[in-house]
């Protein structure tokens, strides 16, 4: 990334897996893959699992990334770096359209109990969403 990129663009590599985390927290790791009995999730499961609460998770070189869910809106904080758009369950991913970040996608979303993993969309790195 050049120094000449903006912070809404360096936020949106974040999200998307194409740079490490501008926060080195502690919270939970990545993991590699899916676990095996994780189960694709219903959008309404989603809808009701992830509104009105909030995550983090970290990434794969260490930062932590805090998501906080209404029911049409997410706010996401990085560090020193935030932004909202609306989210969305569709089929058995989420998909959010950032307000400020320039790249906005769809992640694939499964669950195992009350846990929800989900595919960063650059990385294919599946990390765990845990609540706060």
């Amino acid at each position: 990334m050049s120094h000449t990129q903006s912070v809404p663009t360096l936020l949106a590599a974040l999200c998307l897996g194409l740079m490490p985390s501008l926060s080195g927290a502690q919270s939970a790791a990545p993991v590699p893959a899916f676990p095996p009995d994780a189960q694709p999730v219903a959008p309404e499961v989603l809808k009701e699992r992830l509104t009105g609460k909030s995550f983090f998770y970290r990434t794969a070189s260490g930062g932590e990334v805090r998501l906080q869910f209404k029911s049409d809106f997410v706010y996401v904080n990085a560090g020193p770096t935030n932004d909202s758009g609306r989210w969305r369950a569709e089929g058995s991913q989420m998909c959010i359209e950032w307000n400020r970040i320039p790249n906005s996608g769809c992640s694939e979303a499964r669950m195992l109990g009350n846990t929800v993993y989900l595919t960063r969309v650059a990385t294919a790195e599946v990390i765990q969403l845990e609540e706060r």
